[in-house]
């Protein structure tokens, strides 16, 4: 049960519920047990019952309770969904809304960079720039992301409903609809900031990433990572920029400053791990 991400839970007594299952080291969803087997008594146990029509064929009234989800029907005051699990299939998990695939990027191609500020990095790995470009592509963000600065939380993808990214998974390779999570923190704790972001363009001829904010966050905009060959073993990395928010203080002096952290760290991991690797 380590796999579910209990961040996705709103409801803080489900999220306890399941903590405590994980304390009690109930490791997997085969290991809850029901409170009523075919074949137990029922002698002891009260009655309740109500009687419903649809004016609709049988099948079709069927075809509607198997395929609508509770997470569609239980969210209302009284009751609301909070999560689904399966013991025939343990990577199975449905949470309270796909909300990922309804979230909107904050800035699309084509959209005005006139009113947008500028941020931009370079850095350079002493590699081909076809094994730098799949390292990039590669590499999960799961493995990149995991420091005091920034923590990788979760990713869902647009294209496909069931691929889940946790914190231990196993990623295959970076794709357009993939939406991230992540979690920033600064001043030692004292500031939590959640950001998401969207990866909008992989163009593998041209050796170009592009990737936007998810609407909702402190910032909008996007950002893209290009790879120029400058000579055999040598590529040019370039992390570009273009962001804004509602705070003008913001955009002038935190945002460059702790923005520079995190390429610092996400770029020297990735040199760092690609370097390593290459030399086996």
């Amino acid at each position: 049960m380590e796999h579910i991400a209990l961040e996705k839970i709103p409801h803080k007594r489900i999220r306890s519920f399941i903590q405590t299952q994980l304390n009690n080291d109930v490791q997997s969803v085969k290991d809850l047990e029901v409170s009523f087997r075919r074949g137990d008594s029922i002698e002891e146990f009260n009655k309740h019952e109500r009687t419903y029509f649809a004016q609709h064929k049988i099948d079709d009234v069927w075809n509607c309770y198997i395929k609508t989800g509770p997470n569609k029907v239980f969210k209302d005051k009284l009751v609301s969904f909070a999560l689904m699990l399966s013991k025939q299939n343990e990577q199975e998990v449905l949470y309270k809304e796909g909300a990922f695939l309804k979230a909107e990027v904050s800035f699309r191609r084509g959209d005005s960079i006139e009113e947008f500020n500028k941020h931009e990095r370079t850095y350079f790995a002493q590699h081909k720039i076809d094994d730098v470009w799949n390292c990039y592509i590669k590499t999960g963000p799961n493995k990149v992301f995991k420091d005091k600065l920034v923590s990788f939380a979760l990713m869902l993808s647009k294209q496909n409903e069931q691929e889940v990214l946790y914190k231990e998974g196993a990623f295959l390779k970076a794709e357009i609809g993939q939406v991230y999570f992540m979690n920033l923190s600064i001043l030692r704790g004292l500031i939590q900031i959640a950001v998401s972001y969207e990866i909008t363009e992989i163009n593998p001829a041209k050796k170009i990433i592009d990737f936007a904010y998810i609407k909702g966050g402190k910032s909008i905009g996007f950002q893209r990572i290009s790879f120029v060959e400058v000579q055999v073993n040598l590529t040019q990395i370039k992390h570009t920029t273009h962001y804004k928010s509602n705070s003008k203080f913001r955009d002038r002096y935190m945002y460059p400053y702790f923005h520079t952290k995190v390429l610092e760290e996400y770029h020297l991991s990735m040199i760092g791990s690609m370097t390593a690797a290459l030399a086996v």
